[in-house]
C-alpha cells in the first residue's frame, strides 16, 4: 500500500519527467528492444534443434521479459536526465493526475476441453483470427506499459535506481526493491501477451503439425496441404 508521501513524489517526479524526459518514448525503445531479444531468442532455439513452437514461444517470452527487466533497470540508472531534489521547494504542490491509462482488462474466456471443436465450421479463419488476436493482444499490453511509462520510472527513481544521494532527506518514504516495482507494473501486460502467443502455438501446432514457424504455419502451400 502506498503512503500518501510516496504517491506525492511519485506524481511530482511522473510530472517532472513527462517535462524533460520523454518516458514514453524511452519505453517505446525499450519495448522494440526487449521484441526483438524475444525474436531472436526464438530463432536460435529453432536452430537449436527446439521445434514445439508453444515452448519455444513460452520460453522467448521469459527471455525477453528478462530483457526487459534488465533494460529498464539500466535506462533508469543511466538514462534518466537529472533531477532535482524533491525536497528543495517545499511548497510545491502535486500534480492530481495519477493515473496513467485505462487499464485494458481483456479475458479471453472459453469452455474447457476441446475448445478447437467450435471452429469446425470455419477451420481456415481459425489461424488467421488467433494471429490477429494475439497481435492485437501484443499491441494493445505495449501501448499499455508505454502510456504508465511516467509513473514506472518515477517509481523506480523513488526506490533507488537513481542515486541514493536524490532522496537522502526523504528517510520517511517507503520504498520497494525496483525489481518489486518493475514486476507490479509490468506482468500484467506481459501474461496477456504470453496467453495469447501461446494460444495461437498451440492452435498453429494443432492445424498445422509440420509447421515449426509463423512463416510456415502461413506458407499457403504448406497450408492447403494439411488441410487435406
Amino acid at each position: 500500500m502506498s503512503t500518501p508521501m510516496r504517491e506525492r513524489e511519485v506524481s511530482r517526479l511522473r510530472a517532472r519527467l513527462l517535462r524533460i524526459g520523454f518516458p514514453r518514448l524511452r519505453m517505446l525503445v525499450l519495448i522494440l528492444l526487449t521484441g526483438g531479444a524475444g525474436l531472436l531468442a526464438s530463432y536460435l532455439m529453432l536452430r537449436a534443434g527446439l521445434l514445439s513452437m508453444p515452448l519455444r514461444y513460452a520460453l522467448a517470452l521469459l527471455v525477453a521479459y528478462g530483457v526487459f527487466l534488465l533494460l529498464v533497470r539500466w535506462f533508469v540508472r543511466h538514462g534518466e536526465p537529472d533531477l532535482p531534489d524533491v525536497q528543495a521547494s517545499g511548497n510545491h504542490s502535486p500534480c492530481d493526475d495519477t493515473s496513467d491509462a485505462a487499464v485494458v482488462d481483456s479475458a479471453h474466456g472459453g469452455s474447457g476441453g476441446s475448445w478447437l471443436d467450435a471452429f469446425d465450421a470455419a477451420d481456415e479463419l481459425v489461424l488467421p483470427l488467433l494471429f490477429v488476436l494475439a497481435v492485437a493482444a501484443v499491441a494493445f499490453a505495449s501501448l499499455w506499459v508505454v502510456v504508465s511509462a511516467p509513473t514506472l520510472f518515477a517509481e523506480l527513481a523513488i526506490d533507488g535506481a537513481l542515486s541514493a544521494g536524490l532522496y537522502r532527506r526523504l528517510r520517511r518514504i517507503d520504498t520497494r526493491h525496483w525489481l518489486d516495482t518493475a514486476v507490479r507494473r509490468t506482468i500484467g501486460p506481459f501474461a496477456a501477451t504470453a496467453l495469447a502467443l501461446v494460444l495461437f502455438a498451440f492452435a498453429a501446432q494443432h492445424y498445422r503439425p509440420q509447421a515449426h514457424s509463423i512463416g510456415e504455419v502461413f506458407d499457403r502451400p504448406a497450408a492447403e496441404a494439411s488441410w487435406r
